[in-house]
């Protein structure tokens, strides 16, 4: 029983870490905001521009939004791969469980054609009545 409540507890902190991911960027930007002005600023030569590390951040934000769309289209084509790959062990699985002689020796009717008396099908396509 306890080992479920950890189970539960790491796979939600799974599913929340995507989601707080900009949150933890930014709180961290705020909490080393002058480590970052002094040590990682682009601009810190330029004071009047008063960017403060937001250049930093900028990148931050822009990098972790690039590796989300790259986990997206990675999953995309995962599901894709997937996809196509069990598509073709299944039909694999049946072709080499059903013998082949039972699709060749099949044998089918001729085509006959049952409408014979002219008119038949006037009867059910028509147009529709006007009503007045």
């Amino acid at each position: 029983m306890l080992f479920r409540r950890y189970i539960a507890l790491f796979l939600l902190i799974t599913l929340c870490a995507k989601v707080l991911i900009v949150p933890c960027i930014l709180l961290d930007f705020e909490v080393r905001k002058a480590y970052i002005i002094s040590n990682f600023c682009e601009n810190k030569n330029r004071p009047a521009l008063h960017c403060d590390g937001k250049c930093y951040l900028a990148k931050r934000l822009r990098a972790a939004q690039e590796r989300e769309e790259q986990s997206k289209t990675e999953e995309v084509v995962n599901r894709l791969l997937k996809a196509v790959y069990y598509q073709d062990t299944v039909l694999r699985y049946v072709a080499s469980t059903l013998p082949l002689t039972a699709f060749i020796n099949q044998r089918f009717p001729a085509f006959s054609c049952t409408i014979t008396r002219p008119g038949y099908l006037s009867g059910v396509f028509r147009p529709p009545a006007l009503s007045y």
